[in-house]
């Protein structure tokens, strides 16, 4: 695709990040909209303002929760003012409650993190860019957004667990590395973190 080539160009990715790319959603998560998201993230299909600036769809390509900035996909879903306390604020609970990556790269967190031991780590990034992008500038203000989102976070990883425990496969669930479900580590870490607040 034209927009995958755009992004090689003007990143540099190697070729592994672009493979993580267009893999990782489907491997952390099995809803289709999930799946169909990243894949225009990584396209630059993602309806933003300045894509449907470009399709005459909308008139201005300015952000509309900064009202300064061009609306492409990096600045909506990380580079605008109105969203780094929430970047920062997310990026440093996993990194010093649940035991992630020191630092998480725009790369990294636009295209997702190579290694099947950040499977969970992609997923939790993949509903946060969700969360940003589907936001009005009234919720990405409200001081409740980072809170909401863990709680969506601990609704998704209480809903797989469930199911996996309905089928009788809590021990794949347990099993420590393997991807059927990549919650274990992180989802003890993470409940231990909330335990803590």
């Amino acid at each position: 695709p034209r927009g995958l080539l755009n992004w090689c160009m003007d990143l540099e990715l190697s070729d592994n990040q672009i493979k993580t790319s267009l893999s990782f959603a489907h491997q952390c998560c099995t809803n289709i909209f999930d799946r169909v998201f990243q894949y225009k993230i990584v396209t630059q299909i993602l309806p933003t303002n300045e894509y449907l600036t470009r399709y005459r769809v909308r008139d201005a390509a300015t952000c509309d929760h900064c009202e300064i900035e061009c609306d492409t996909i990096v600045h909506r879903l990380y580079d605008c003012e109105k969203l780094t306390h929430i970047i920062d604020s997310i990026f440093n609970y996993l990194k010093s409650n649940c035991n992630q990556p020191s630092s998480i790269s725009m790369i990294d967190y636009i295209f997702g993190i190579e290694g099947g031991k950040y499977i969970a780590l992609n997923h939790i990034l993949l509903e946060l860019k969700k969360a940003i992008f589907y936001s009005t500038t009234e919720e990405i203000n409200a001081q409740t957004f980072c809170e909401l989102f863990w709680n969506k976070i601990r609704s998704i990883i209480l809903k797989e667990k469930r199911i996996f425990c309905e089928g009788n496969k809590y021990e794949i669930f347990c099993k420590n590395g393997t991807n059927s479900l990549k919650y274990m580590t992180l989802e003890d870490q993470m409940f231990n973190c909330f335990d803590k607040q």
